[in-house]
């Protein structure tokens, strides 16, 4: 049930993030302390490398620690993520939980749909829109599903978002010189990324979770994004009964943010291949037989909310 529970949440948190974050005008990074290092200068070759690219091939691993109702969790994603110009990808994950459990989830376009796979629900779901499932991917698995998609097909992302930005040294990851560039975002009070110095590619990111979240979203709900701001969000029509199950949906959001308390994430970027040789077979991904497929992840979630929270 906590899994099921968790994918309610994202799903608001990323309609919510979406819906304040795009509709804000992004400032250009603050950079506190440089160093004798172009801070600004490193990020947008960044982001110009990323937008140069016609592929990418990545592997990697998050680890999430943090603290709930007093107690420490550890849990362990691997990853793989294959982005192709225009449209084309597929990000695929299994998380691993105390206990030895197991999450697995997917989203891939190989040219004409987008689909959504979320392993604890034992279904694969049509999106909207390829846009729709990067968003959904982030909003389950929160940082490798954003950084990069974001950067390789828009130009944009967390780099743009950052302030206080500081120059921490040069570490390897991987055998691979890296800068260290730290700053804060209205997310998170510490963002740090390892960039490598040759490539200008993310090797390794890490950042806080704490209250920074909880008062962003706190913001929100009260009173600048509303329950039809959400449905309609998600491209569904407003009615009473709706706007009575998203207000569910938004409180159990609020007593899981009130829970949280410290943590931080921590992705490797294992394998980064800038060049790989992908066709739109590599795009594609097969769910067991087992798994039902289903129209829309939204409607689901509205249709069976109170089967998923028993």
């Amino acid at each position: 049930m906590e899994r099921r529970i968790k994918i309610i949440l994202f799903t608001i948190l990323i309609l919510t993030g979406v819906i304040v974050v795009g509709s804000v005008a992004e400032d250009k990074p603050k950079t506190e302390q440089q160093e004798n290092v172009d801070i600004n200068g490193i990020l947008e070759k960044v982001v110009t490398q990323y937008m140069s690219l016609d592929n990418l091939d990545i592997k990697g691993t998050q680890i999430t620690r943090y603290t709930e109702n007093k107690s420490e969790i550890t849990e362990s994603t691997a990853f793989e993520m294959k982005l192709g110009k225009p449209n084309y990808f597929k990000i695929i994950w299994t998380k691993r939980m105390p206990g030895g459990k197991e999450e697995k989830g997917a989203i891939w376009n190989s040219g004409q749909e987008a689909f959504i796979y979320i392993g604890s629900l034992k279904s694969y779901f049509k999106a909207d829109s390829y846009e729709m499932a990067l968003n959904s991917a982030y909003g389950i698995k929160r940082g490798f599903a954003q950084y990069i998609p974001g950067m390789f097909f828009y130009g944009s992302g967390i780099l743009h978002s950052l302030k206080d930005l500081k120059f921490q040294g040069i570490q390897p990851v991987g055998g691979e010189p890296c800068y260290v560039i730290s700053g804060k975002s209205m997310f998170a009070s510490n963002y740090t990324f390892w960039i490598s110095k040759a490539r200008y590619l993310i090797r390794k990111t890490q950042y806080s979770l704490d209250k920074s979240r909880i008062q962003y979203y706190d913001q929100i709900f009260n009173g600048l994004i509303k329950e039809e701001h959400l449905i309609k969000a998600m491209g569904l029509d407003v009615n009473e009964e709706r706007t009575k199950t998203m207000g569910k949906m938004i409180n159990l959001t609020r007593e899981h943010l009130n829970k949280f308390e410290t943590g931080q994430v921590t992705e490797i970027y294992i394998q980064v291949d800038p060049d790989p040789k992908l066709s739109r077979d590599d795009y594609q991904y097969s769910v067991s037989k087992e798994v039902q497929f289903r129209d829309s992840l939204y409607e689901f979630l509205f249709n069976n909310l109170d089967n998923l929270v028993k």
